[in-house]
C-alpha cells in the first residue's frame, strides 16, 4: 500500500488539529501578527491518529517513507517547533497536547483506571508506576506488607498516555476506605485520582478534618520485618500478639524507615515493642522501654555511670545514690549500721569505720589523751574520766604518790 499517496487526502482530523493549535496560540498571543504569520508557514504533515490505535500519539507524513508517530507533546515541539515559533513553555505545550488528544480520543480511550492488590502492588512499585520514590524500583521488596494483606490494601492506578499515578487504598478497621498519598508523573492526574476517590465515597487526606483521623486504624496485619514500607498516612505502629497495627498517630513507634525495617525493639522487662528513638539500652546491650528503664536504672551521682537501682548505694549524709564501685572507693560504710557516709561524718577506731551516730553509742574519747576508745575499754577514777587504761594507770600512780 502506498501510504504516502493515501495521506495526501487530508482527513478531517488534520484540519481539526491544525485549527486547535492555531486557536490556542492565538488565545495566548492575540495581537502578535508575526507569530500568526509563522504558524501559517508550519508544515503540519497531515497529522492524525496512528493506524495502530496508539493513544496520545500523533502520526504524520514523512515524504518517501512510511508514516511515523510521536507523542503529541513531542510532535508539537520537534515537528511544529511551537516552543520556538510561538515561544510556548512546557506547561503550555502540555495543555495544548491534552486539547489535541481530547479531540482525537474519548476519555475512556485516553485513561485507564485499575485497582490492584497482592503481588501486583509490589510489581507496580518495581515498575515505578506513578514515578520513582524511596519504595520503587529495586526497593519494591520493602512494600510487601501490602502484598501479604490483600484484603486490607489495594493500589489505585490511573494512566493517561504514558503518564501514570498511583496511591495505596487502605481498608480501615471501621470498614471505610482511605486513599493515601498520590504519586504521579503528571500533575494533571492528581485531580483525576481525587475525583475517582470522591466518586467511590473514599476518605482522602483532604476531605476529612483532623478530629476524624483518630479512627484511621488498621489492625491485625501480617508482616515480616524487612518488608515494611515507608508509610505516608498511617505512620505509627504497635505490635500485639505478633500482628501489626498501623494508625494515624496512636502507635508507639514510627513506620517511616526506608530500609524495610520497623526499627523497633522489644523491652526485655515488659515485652512491649519500642521504637528505636524511644529505646534505652543498659551496659549489657539489653533494651528497655522508657518506663521500665526509669524503674530499673539510675545514674551514679559521683561518676555518672549507669547502675541498677537494686545495686545502688545511698550515701546518707550527702543524700545521693552512687554505684557500688564509687561507694567502695570514695565513701565509708559504718561497721555497725552499714550505712554509707562521707569522710567528714565518720570516725575510725581500731581500723574500723563508724558513722558519728553509732560512734557516740559505742565509743568515747579519753579525757586525758583525747584518743577514741570503746566505752568498755574506758574507766573512771574518783568521778574523773572517762579514762583509757594507760591514762587511768597514770592517774592512779599520781594519786598514790600524792597520798
Amino acid at each position: 500500500m502506498n501510504i504516502g499517496v493515501k495521506l495526501l487526502n487530508a482527513g478531517s482530523n488534520s484540519t481539526r488539529i491544525r485549527n486547535c493549535i492555531e486557536d490556542y496560540v492565538a488565545s495566548l498571543h492575540p495581537f502578535d501578527l508575526q507569530i500568526g504569520w509563522a504558524l501559517g508557514a508550519i508544515n503540519y504533515r497531515y497529522p492524525d491518529k496512528p493506524d495502530d490505535g496508539s493513544t496520545g500519539f500523533i502520526a504524520f507524513d514523512v515524504p518517501g517513507k512510511e508514516r511515523l508517530k510521536l507523542k503529541t507533546a513531542r510532535y508539537l515541539t520537534r515537528k511544529c517547533k511551537l516552543n520556538e515559533v510561538a515561544v510556548l513553555n512546557d506547561e503550555q505545550i502540555r495543555i495544548l497536547a491534552e486539547k489535541i488528544n481530547n479531540l482525537l480520543w474519548t476519555v475512556d480511550e485516553l485513561n485507564s483506571v485499575e485497582l490492584i492488590r497482592g503481588g501486583d502492588i509490589t510489581q507496580a512499585y518495581y515498575d515505578e508506576i506513578g514515578g520513582s520514590s524511596c519504595m520503587s524500583g529495586h526497593n519494591s521488596s520493602y512494600t510487601r506488607l501490602y502484598e501479604v494483606n490483600p484484603a486490607r490494601f489495594e493500589m489505585l492506578i490511573i494512566r493517561c498516555d504514558n503518564d501514570s499515578a498511583r496511591a495505596i487504598v487502605h481498608k480501615l478497621d471501621n470498614g471505610q476506605k482511605l486513599l493515601g498519598v498520590i504519586y504521579t508523573t503528571a500533575e494533571h492526574l492528581l485531580d483525576m485520582m481525587k475525583n475517582y476517590a470522591d466518586s467511590q465515597g473514599w476518605l482522602t487526606c483532604n476531605n476529612t478534618d483532623y478530629s476524624d483521623r483518630g479512627s484511621w486504624i488498621m489492625s491485625d496485619l501480617q508482616f515480616y520485618d524487612g518488608e515494611i514500607p515507608y508509610m505516608d498516612v498511617l505512620t505509627t505502629g504497635n505490635i500485639d500478639n505478633g500482628l501489626l497495627t498501623v494508625s494515624y498517630n496512636s502507635g508507639n513507634f514510627e513506620l517511616q524507615s526506608t530500609n524495610g525495617n520497623i526499627d523497633s525493639y522489644t523491652c526485655i522487662s515488659c515485652g512491649n515493642t519500642v521504637h528505636e528513638e524511644e529505646a534505652y539500652g543498659d551496659n549489657n546491650g539489653d533494651i528497655y522501654c522508657e518506663h521500665c528503664f526509669q524503674e530499673t536504672f539510675l545514674r551514679c551521682e559521683h561518676c555518672e555511670d549507669l547502675t541498677c537501682k537494686d545495686d545502688a548505694v545511698f550515701v546518707e549524709d550527702a543524700e545521693i545514690y552512687v554505684c557500688q564501685n564509687c561507694a567502695s572507693n570514695h565513701y565509708y560504710q559504718c561497721e555497725t549500721c552499714n550505712e554509707y557516709r562521707t569522710l567528714d561524718n565518720t570516725q575510725r577506731l581500731d581500723d574500723n569505720v563508724y558513722c558519728d551516730d553509732c560512734f557516740d553509742e559505742i565509743a568515747d574519747h579519753c579525757e586525758d589523751c583525747s584518743e577514741p576508745f570503746y566505752i568498755e575499754d574506758l574507766t573512771t577514777i574518783n568521778d574523773s574520766g572517762p579514762l583509757c587504761e594507760d591514762c587511768a594507770t597514770t592517774q592512779q600512780e599520781y594519786e598514790g604518790i600524792m597520798l
